[in-house]
């Protein structure tokens, strides 16, 4: 058996850093998509940025809304930033 090479990229943004970045997005737009906040794409940015989103909604500082079954997932200020 070969182990594998593999190369680990360093990633230096934690999920209080894009929490501060979003609410920068949110001042600037009134109701951005889930894709805009999605700009870098790579696996590490994604992932932090799912997490810093749902812990966002759970403490209530942005809603998350959806008109349609498959339609745009729009991201509101919450009740704690409004």
């Amino acid at each position: 058996n070969q182990l594998r090479e593999t190369t680990l990229e360093k990633f230096n943004l934690s999920p209080a850093e894009r929490r501060i970045e979003i609410l920068e997005i949110l001042k600037t737009t009134d109701s951005p998509t889930f894709e805009q906040l999605f700009s870098v794409p790579t696996l590490n940015h994604f992932v932090v940025t799912m997490l810093t989103i749902l812990d966002m909604a759970r403490k209530q500082e942005i809603k998350l809304t959806q008109d349609d079954q498959f339609g745009d997932i729009k991201i509101i200020k919450g009740e704690i930033n409004e």
